[in-house]
């Protein structure tokens, strides 16, 4: 927990305890199935919006400025203007993005496999999945790809990813790395617990 507070900008769920860790391996074979893989199906659109959309929660004022900001402009937690401030943790927005990138790959796939999810489902989908020259969701995507290059140089992971040769004598990474991760449970029951506007999902 210290060392999380230490390593970590502020935030209600360091101080709110939710960080613990673990060591594990990835799994994570070349060509290898996940469950958040693969072509589009409504299951699979549930799968990811359960990984990303889990609402706001109320940041202090003292918090806001332990951030750097300024409240000026910011939204109050309900409306309410005896409350705190409204805040997304930035994990569910990278979520979100990677989410973005996910189906604008497969534009298509979704204007011909799924025309009546997609419409079924319009206030919840950001992209226009059924245009494919949509210059919005080009905008969006570049956003996301911005937000997650950020984030991915300022982790700055230097785990190694070992080399090694195949059956035919090629080299290949071994993909299935270790890993020291914040315990994902932990983050997502001190955000189930202190949401207090949840997306429509």
């Amino acid at each position: 927990m210290e060392c999380a507070i230490l390593f970590s900008t502020y935030s209600p769920a360091v101080e709110g305890g939710a960080i613990g860790y673990y060591d594990t391996n990835f799994r994570n074979e070349f060509g290898g199935k996940t469950e958040f893989g693969g072509p589009p199906t409504p299951e699979l659109e549930d799968r990811w919006d359960k990984l990303w959309s889990q609402g706001s929660i109320e940041i202090s004022k003292s918090g806001v400025e332990k951030l750097g900001k300024s409240t000026d402009k910011l939204m109050h937690a309900k409306n309410d203007t005896t409350r705190g401030y409204r805040g997304v943790l930035e994990v569910f927005h990278q979520l979100h993005c990677l989410n973005e990138i996910r189906q604008y790959t497969w534009k298509a796939y979704y204007a011909t496999h799924m025309p009546d999810w997609v419409e079924a489902h319009r206030g919840r989908v950001d992209l226009n999945l059924t245009d494919p020259n949509s210059v919005m969701d080009r905008l969006h995507v570049d956003h996301c790809i911005e937000a997650l290059r950020l984030q991915l140089m300022c982790a700055g992971d230097v785990t190694p990813l070992l080399l090694e040769l195949d059956e035919d004598g090629d080299e290949k990474a071994d993909f299935n790395v270790r890993h020291k991760c914040r315990k994902w449970e932990g983050i997502t029951d001190w955000q189930f617990n202190h949401a207090i506007e949840r997306e429509k999902a």
